[in-house]
């Protein structure tokens, strides 16, 4: 009877150390993912992400990968997940993260944005979204033998427009030991969505994740410069790195045991692709600088001699014009300004043929200089064929930005002297759905059921210049354009010079705005959640509707920082990679809609708060 026991025992002792190594084996040999994509958002909704996780999906479980999916998650279900990869990984294996949807950095700190996260302000991120260091932390504690993390994540903060810090794309991290992350592109880059099913970046790593044989290392190089070809160099995926062994995603022998190992060991290492300028060269880079500005202020000075000197040649006409001569002796005056000058572009300082028009007009008892108007085609407004109305801005002077102790005010408002010396005509209102729908044929917008005379939006910088070239097709002309980010707060301020073109305040009987943050001192309002019909308020100054909230618009310029020195006629640079947006819109705060405010975003960029107005030229 002993003896049958002590031939049980030893049996199963034997049996026991044969499928040690084999259980050792098998943890090493496992792979689990966590594969997450969002694209819902209510505020900027993304198309690719879904399409990405499902795919993603797809090749790791070809890949030999256990993978757990979620998609459009909220912040609960995200949390949820990480906590079961996590407890997962314990176990010991191969881990992968994978997401793509929006990402954001506050104060150095990376993001994931769930799906129904609200965001009014930065103090908010942590409370709305989930820090990408948390999930690092547990892939770390797992004490597992490799992990993997991949952010398709650097698309454009879709709550940018509330915080203060601009910041764009994600912020660097250094890949903990024993792991690898992969960002789409560089930190603090900005990622392409993409147009076809999938985001450029992620396209490529479907692309290459399941050739035979490659190295993870060789993977993410190949996806760097197809996504590089791709993009015209404008997106460049970075990956940080502390792997020591050889990792295949699609392999027969995956990695070793000893590979495994010898990665706990060895201690982080970036493999940054961005090199640093040398003295020399950021040295040789300021002295281009330099030289081109000693160039452009030369130009600048060469333009204002000939302006003054042109400006002197007309000084009787003016003085003729303003004098309290009879109308018969004006009108001639007039006209002889006119033959002398034909072709005087109209627009240049008090002289210009057309604002003599304006302020013969304004003096006008006995309908004399309507006359003259008429017979010269001049108009104080214009209507297109499908109900645009423009009215007519005289040029003149403003202070553009804003003051130092403006309340709300941000860094990038420097305040200097504009003058604009051109006449145009600006639309009366923002550009309507029903107007869009007549030029394009569809509808974009997001609050289709607002109607008609709602403001279009949802459109991004490129739809817009697509829509003005079909309208300059219909109308027969090339006279439509957005308007330079000077024209815009020109018009906006109407001949004001406080935050708004109403006063200090801004009530929400005279704006769509999130009334619940108005201005310091200011009395709170309404916040209606939506757009509303165009023209629902009274008009600034100057016959101009919703220049303060309802939605945000488009400007023609790329941004960039003021020079603090005045300036005439300014167009911002000749390249960029954000264009300027203005004025606010139904879902932000009073101190976003005031005159002076700036907002950039790249051209590609969509929102339910976005429209735009057209400039008409003469």
């Amino acid at each position: 009877m002993i003896k049958r026991i002590i031939f049980r025992l030893s049996t199963i002792a034997f049996l026991f150390v044969l499928l040690i190594p084999s259980i050792s084996l098998s943890s090493q040999d496992r792979r689990i993912a966590l594969v997450i994509g969002n694209g819902a958002y209510k505020f900027s909704p993304l198309r690719n992400p879904v399409n990405d996780a499902n795919d993603m999906a797809v090749a790791l479980e070809k890949c030999k990968f256990n993978v757990v999916k979620i998609t459009d998650a909220n912040r609960g279900e995200m949390r949820k997940a990480i906590r079961k990869f996590g407890n997962k990984l314990m176990r010991g294996g191969i881990g992968l993260f994978y997401y793509a949807g929006h990402g954001i950095q506050v104060n150095g700190e990376n993001y994931l944005v769930p799906v129904g996260a609200e965001v009014f302000a930065e103090d908010e991120v942590e409370d709305e979204c989930l820090k990408v260091s948390s999930v690092l932390r547990k892939m770390e504690t797992a004490n597992n033998s490799l992990n993997i993390i991949i952010l398709d994540a650097c698309r454009d903060n879709p709550f940018g427009r509330s915080f203060r810090s601009g910041k764009s794309g994600l912020a660097k991290m250094d890949a903990p030991t024993g792991s690898i992350l992969a960002y789409a592109t560089a930190p603090g880059s900005v990622a392409a969505d993409g147009t076809d099913r999938n985001g450029l970046y992620t396209s490529k790593l479907l692309k290459h994740m399941t050739t035979q044989g490659i190295t993870i290392e060789n993977l993410f190089k190949r996806v760097r410069v197809d996504v590089m070809n791709a993009s015209g160099k404008r997106q460049v995926p970075w990956e940080s790195s502390s792997l020591a062994g050889n990792f295949y995603f699609y392999s027969k022998r995956g990695i070793t045991i000893a590979e495994s190992t010898a990665l706990k060991s060895q201690p982080v290492k970036e493999t940054p692709e961005i090199e640093e300028k040398t003295k020399d060269e950021l040295e040789l880079a300021l002295l281009k600088i330099k030289k081109l500005k000693e160039a452009q202020q030369k130009e600048k000075e060469a333009k204002g001699r000939k302006f003054k000197n042109l400006l002197a040649d007309l000084k009787k006409y003016q003085t003729i014009e303003k004098s309290d001569l009879d109308d018969e002796t004006k009108y001639s005056a007039w006209k002889a300004m006119k033959r002398k000058y034909p072709k005087w572009s109209s627009g240049i300082g008090s002289g210009d043929s057309t604002g003599m028009v304006y302020r013969a007009l304004e003096e006008d008892n006995d309908g004399t200089y309507a006359e003259i108007a008429k017979a010269s085609g001049f108009e104080l407004s214009k209507t297109n064929s499908i109900g645009m109305e423009f009215v007519y801005i005289k040029p003149g002077s403003f202070m553009m930005g804003s003051p130092s102790n403006e309340s709300g005010r941000d860094d990038d408002e420097v305040q200097h002297r504009v003058s604009i010396t051109k006449s145009f005509y600006i639309q009366t209102t923002e550009v309507t759905q029903g107007q869009w729908k007549a030029v394009m044929g569809s509808n974009p917008s997001h609050f289709k059921n607002c109607g008609d005379d709602c403001p279009v939006e949802n459109v991004s910088w490129n739809d817009v210049k697509e829509f003005i070239h079909k309208l300059n097709q219909r109308e027969g002309s090339g006279t439509y354009r957005l308007p330079s980010e000077a024209e815009w707060e020109y018009a906006a301020r109407a001949g004001t010079d406080t935050p708004f073109s109403f006063g200090r305040c801004l009530s929400t009987d005279q704006a769509n705005y999130h009334g619940n943050y108005p201005l310091s001192g200011c009395a709170k309002g309404k916040y209606r959640n939506s757009t509303i019909r165009v023209a629902s308020f009274s008009p600034n100054a100057w016959g101009l509707y919703d220049m303060h909230g309802n939605v945000y618009e488009w400007c023609q310029d790329w941004y960039a920082k003021y020079y603090s020195s005045s300036a005439t006629d300014p167009t911002g640079p000749s390249s960029g990679s954000y264009r300027v947006i203005r004025g606010g819109g139904w879902l932000n705060y009073a101190r976003v809609c005031r005159s002076a405010n700036r907002v950039s975003c790249t051209p590609g960029y969509r929102g339910y708060d976005l429209g735009f107005r057209l400039l008409r030229t003469l």
